[in-house]
């Protein structure tokens, strides 16, 4: 597998992860508006915190792997540069390989699908601890 092949490879597991992280945040943001929308006696505190809890580990889990996905690519990248550098230096100075099209606006857009797990768990975290709050009538 060439350079270019590994580095596709790793986007699409990105790709896969937050593909599988947005259905699931989908799913469970609609199952928090119908417990919220309940009123036949059903202990919504404790359905609210499953349902938290599931967002906050499902988010957690993709930025994990998320992020060693990104640090693949990177470490893929820094051999490919060692392996210019050492087998055609000339080249390696005139023209290094990318990172992605340009390696600036890489390193830019993987902040994104870094962030994005991270903000569905403060949204997770931010409604928990707003329900466990009401639950138990503190002031916010």
């Amino acid at each position: 597998m060439n350079y270019d092949e590994r580095q596709k490879f790793e986007h699409e597991l990105i790709d896969r992860k937050l593909n599988w992280m947005l259905t699931s945040q989908t799913i469970l943001f609609a199952a928090l508006a119908l417990i919220f929308g309940k009123d036949d006696g059903t202990d919504k505190p404790f359905l609210t915190i499953v349902v938290c809890s599931l967002g906050l580990a499902t988010s957690a889990l993709t930025a994990t792997g998320v992020l060693f996905a990104v640090l693949g690519k990177r470490r893929n990248f820094r051999d490919e540069l060692k392996k210019q550098k050492d087998n055609r230096p000339l080249e390696f100075e005139q023209n290094r390989v990318q990172w992605g099209v340009r390696t600036e606006l890489t390193r830019i857009a993987t902040l994104a699908d870094c962030a994005m797990p991270v903000v569905f768990f403060l949204a997770w975290g931010v409604i928990l601890i707003r329900q466990v709050c009401y639950a138990h009538q503190l002031p916010l």
